[in-house]
């Protein structure tokens, strides 16, 4: 299994969505720096629970690059 995280923490949609140094690139384009500057569970659960439209466009986007990455980094096609 190859892994690309260098912190050794639960690999959780938390951590793939905030803190996961692999992604950092895309997260500072795509997610606010005041959510991921200091992470915590209260900050990725505000930004889950946004209304606002711009900001959970941005996240989807977040996630399709994040797991296009991936999927680029671990030759899962």
């Amino acid at each position: 299994m190859y892994t690309f995280c260098v912190l050794r923490e639960i690999k959780d949609d938390f951590h793939f969505v905030i803190k996961c140094p692999a992604y950092s690139a895309i997260r500072s384009k795509y997610i606010s720096h005041s959510i991921y500057r200091r992470p915590s569970v209260f900050k990725y659960v505000s930004l889950l629970q946004s209304t606002c439209i711009g900001s959970l466009n941005n996240l989807g986007k977040y996630i399709y690059f994040a797991v296009a990455l991936r999927k680029q980094l671990t030759n899962d096609n």
